[in-house]
C-alpha cells in the first residue's frame, strides 16, 4: 500500500506537467495543442500502447505455469484453492 501512495504522489504531479506542456500556448513555452488536443494525443497514444502489447502477446504468448510440487513427495499436483499451512517438523 506504501509503494501504491509512494507512486500517486510522485507521478501526479508529473501527469500534470505534462499535461500543462501539451497544452499550454506556444508563447507560454507548450505546444499549444489546447486542452482537446491533448486530450487526444494522450488517448491516441494509450490506443497506441494497448494496441501493442496486445500484437505481442498474440505472437508471443504466455507459457502457463507448471503445477505445484508437493514439499514432502516431490510430486506435482494439481492446485485446488486451499491455503497451504507450512507445518514446523
Amino acid at each position: 500500500m506504501l509503494l501504491f501512495w509512494i507512486a500517486f504522489i510522485l507521478t501526479r504531479p508529473w501527469g500534470a506537467e505534462v499535461g500543462n506542456i501539451l497544452s499550454r500556448s506556444s508563447d507560454r513555452g507548450g505546444l499549444g495543442l489546447g486542452n482537446a488536443g491533448a486530450s487526444a494525443l494522450l488517448i491516441a497514444g494509450l490506443v497506441l500502447l494497448v494496441a501493442y502489447q496486445t500484437v505481442q502477446i498474440r505472437r508471443h504468448p504466455l507459457q502457463p505455469l507448471p503445477l505445484p510440487i508437493n514439499r514432502q513427495t516431490g510430486q506435482p499436483q494439481r492446485p485446488n484453492g486451499a491455503v497451504v499451512d507450512v507445518l514446523p517438523d
